[in-house]
């Protein structure tokens, strides 16, 4: 980014149709931080490398801090290994969307502590919706990261930490907005591109084609914990992944490579292979299954990421 942040944010809009596809789809937080690091003098792909396995720690630590607070210590515990042990992790580590996943996860956890805590908690609240706010300056997808907040809220019939939330992610768009990147005419912009490429991805093949490519993402334990989970608290973690993948299957914006464009909500469906690991030796058998997935996606599926 050879312009000025500030100029590089007032001509984003109209100038994105010279960016390269990758840039075109997103907002233009990610290529700021990227040029931070360039004039920071840390340049070259090891500083995306390093951000993307610090972020994978991140994701992993918030999820289980959340189910924790939503389904217990126990039930936290035996999701810990399959949070690293499983398919999505091949992509966590080779894309941006690792960082989305770890600022967006911090920021679910931020207000799920406030919505779960005694009193509740408007300033935590209020931090998480500003990570959340970061995440929607990253990827447009991350505004589903909402939903999860959002049913816990109404679980908990606590809507201040929400609306706190809400207000903090509102803060840092007005932030942009004021330093040049309108979030909303970005989306436009972002829309329009997509109808200009004009590629053929028929919504009829890929709403069920998306499932089955993130189906390997999730693993086998994953997808059999769907079938097997129970009650409210894990199921409560589970929906702040599960309800954004399917509004997006479903609105038809994600065709193809979700595989990573999911990963921030992938990470928190995972945790449905805790109801599969109901003793020891049933947890590592499943876990063997998870890490030979893995295996065979990498050996035999072609993938770019």
């Amino acid at each position: 980014m050879a312009a000025a942040p500030g100029a590089f944010l007032r001509g984003f809009v109209a100038h994105i149709a010279r960016y390269e596809i990758h840039v075109r789809g997103h907002p233009p937080g990610f290529v700021l931080l990227l040029a931070g690091f360039y004039r920071l003098g840390a340049r070259g792909v090891w500083p995306q490398v390093v951000l993307a396995v610090a972020a994978t720690g991140v994701v992993a630590g918030s999820v289980l801090v959340t189910t924790r607070l939503l389904a217990g210590e126990a039930f936290a515990r035996r999701v810990a290994p399959f949070l690293v042990v499983t398919p999505a992790a091949i992509w966590m580590i080779t894309s941006a969307d690792a960082v989305y996943a770890a600022v967006v996860a911090a920021g679910v956890t931020l207000v799920i502590a406030a919505l779960t805590a005694g009193r509740g908690r408007p300033g935590l609240g209020f931090a998480g919706g500003l990570l959340l706010g970061l995440g929607l300056v990253g990827s447009y997808g991350m505004a589903l990261a909402l939903l999860g907040p959002a049913l816990v809220a109404v679980s908990r019939r606590r809507a201040g930490p929400l609306v706190a939330a809400l207000l903090g992610s509102a803060a840092v768009l007005v932030a942009f907005a004021a330093l040049g990147f309108d979030w909303l005419d970005g989306l436009r912009a972002t829309l329009h591109e997509y109808d200009v490429l004009a590629i053929e991805r028929p919504y009829g093949y890929f709403v069920w084609a998306d499932l089955a490519a993130w189906a390997l993402a999730l693993g086998p334990a994953g997808v059999a914990g769907l079938a097997r989970l129970r009650g409210r608290g894990p199921w409560l973690v589970v929906a702040c992944g599960l309800g954004p993948v399917l509004c997006a299957d479903l609105i038809g914006l994600s065709k193809g490579e979700v595989e990573r464009i999911w990963l921030p909500f992938t990470v928190w469906v995972t945790v449905a292979a805790g109801a599969v690991a109901t003793s020891t030796r049933t947890t590592r058998w499943w876990l063997a299954l998870q890490a030979g997935a893995a295996v065979l996606v990498v050996s035999w599926v072609t993938t770019q990421w």
